[in-house]
């Protein structure tokens, strides 16, 4: 449960860091 937890994290920053990046 926890390393899905944490796939989810990681995969939610990946999507708001190429937003930033875009903006």
């Amino acid at each position: 449960m926890d390393s899905i937890l944490c796939d989810i994290d990681e995969e939610l920053k990946r999507r708001v860091e190429k937003k930033k990046k875009k903006n």
